[in-house]
């Protein structure tokens, strides 16, 4: 068959799924299987597609109609202007997760030395920051020994020294470990609207990077009051959250100790996370 027909074929596939823009994943997918860009597909529309790589294509397709993510179907994943590896041991970055890494950085001292990046999951946020200030030293956490492999290599790929550490929050941090900046998005989807997700996300990616427990703040009630305790003084935290979770956030950071909260927005207006500086005394 000619790529001209593998497209058309896989659209119709797409479109059985519900995929919401069939002929574009097509196209994209079988780009990834050609390892050429979208434009060849169009100038060598009437080329015929190896065996091998028409198998593959059509593999990749069936599976991305039953509702696996894209990002896992070819392994990658940009954020922040970078590449990142990623596998359904972590969840896929999200553009969303760009404006909170940007409020870090904005906020982030030029003399600060030390970032913690906790429930790192690929590392994206972690990487993202080492990559743009390179003179911090990034140490990135998660509990799950998967998702540090997935974090170490996006670490390489990228030209990023960081610490990686397998850790609940804080526990296996060295005691006396202070940070100029911590930096987190944990699980926070409340339990009852984990199956009312899109089947892309609570088919396929990791429950234990989704469930906030009954309420969404389960790791937050832990979290806050600890990174008072390991941030340095006039230190920086900055957390992720749900759309409606923001302000009662920022109330648990002030109940905390925490100054100048402040609610990050993403580009559409919604709460998307905090920021808030630890006390100077």
């Amino acid at each position: 068959m000619t790529i001209e027909s593998f497209i058309h074929q896989a659209t119709l596939t797409l479109q059985q799924g519900n995929i919401q823009q069939p002929r574009f994943e097509a196209e994209l997918l079988l780009a990834f299987v050609l390892d050429c860009d979208r434009v060849t597909l169009y100038t060598h529309s009437k080329d015929k597609v190896d065996s091998q790589r028409a198998e593959r294509y059509t593999t990749l397709v069936e599976r991305r109609a039953h509702g696996e993510p894209y990002a896992y179907l070819t392994g990658s994943k940009e954020f922040m202007g970078l590449a990142f590896s990623v596998d359904p041991g972590v969840l896929i970055p999200r553009p969303d997760t760009e404006c909170v890494v940007e409020a870090a950085l904005s906020a982030l001292p030029a003399e600060a030395k030390t970032v913690l990046d906790v429930c790192t999951g690929s590392g994206a946020i972690g990487v993202a920051i080492g990559h743009y200030r390179p003179d911090v030293k990034v140490t990135m956490t998660d509990i799950s020994e998967a998702a540090l492999a997935v974090a170490e290599k996006n670490a390489r790929k990228n030209g990023v020294d960081a610490r990686l550490i397998q850790s609940d929050l804080f526990d296996a941090l060295p005691e006396g470990a202070r940070f100029d900046l911590i930096i987190s998005n944990p699980p926070y989807i409340p339990k009852a609207e984990i199956q009312s997700l899109d089947r892309d996300v609570k088919d396929f990616e990791p429950m234990l990077a989704l469930d906030g427990g009954i309420d969404g703040y389960d790791i937050y009630r832990r979290l806050i009051p600890s990174a008072h305790e390991r941030l340095l003084p006039g230190g920086l935290l900055v957390l992720e959250c749900g759309h409606d979770q923001g302000k009662t956030l920022a109330r648990a950071a002030k109940a905390a100790g925490f100054q100048d909260v402040k609610l990050i927005f993403d580009l559409a207006g919604r709460q998307r996370g905090i920021v808030g500086v630890r006390s100077e005394e």
